[in-house]
């Protein structure tokens, strides 16, 4: 609305191993040319820790994160669970060039803590892009991670619903 944010809560990697498993509640607001985006996240997108879980206050059941789940069960008893959770943030700007904006965000990532990622330094918690988007069908970005790593992006989209295939 005009007033109040957009509010989602979300959860990655529900039915798999647990590995990436996450959850978040963020608010986004658009004001003008910018969009705002604040929010607290569990697991893997809040590896940064930082926040005590307070929905340990709920119950026993939120102080710890299963883990070693095999891939396809649901992992109920880790939602929102663990010591720790983490704050993130971030904002987007609308440049007047048509399909251009500009990013920037503080992560509630750690990679130090996340096996897989443990060997990649982590200088600083924020990360910033550039969004370019040419075409309805296309993205490209670029960015600057952890304060130590360029990335580069390429997205093609294609809605299947009204692909015609010639025969």
């Amino acid at each position: 609305s005009d007033y109040w944010p957009a509010i989602a809560i979300g959860i990655q990697d529900a039915l798999g191993s647990g590995r990436y498993a996450a959850e978040y509640i963020v608010a986004s607001k658009r004001y003008y040319d910018f969009d705002f985006t604040a929010g607290l996240s569990w697991g893997y997108l809040g590896s940064r820790g930082g926040l005590g879980n307070m929905f340990k206050l709920f119950g026993d059941g939120f102080k710890t994160r299963e883990s070693d789940i095999s891939g396809g069960d649901i992992r109920t008893g880790s939602y929102f669970a663990g010591d720790e959770m983490s704050f993130f943030a971030g904002v987007e700007y609308f440049a007047p060039i048509e399909g251009l904006s500009l990013k920037a965000e503080y992560s509630g990532v750690d990679t130090t803590k996340i096996s897989d990622f443990s060997h990649y330094e982590r200088k600083t918690a924020f990360n910033f892009g550039i969004n370019y988007k040419p075409t309805s069908w296309a993205d490209l970005a670029i960015g600057f991670e952890q304060g130590d790593r360029f990335s580069v992006r390429l997205t093609l989209k294609q809605n299947l619903h009204k692909l015609k295939l010639n025969n």
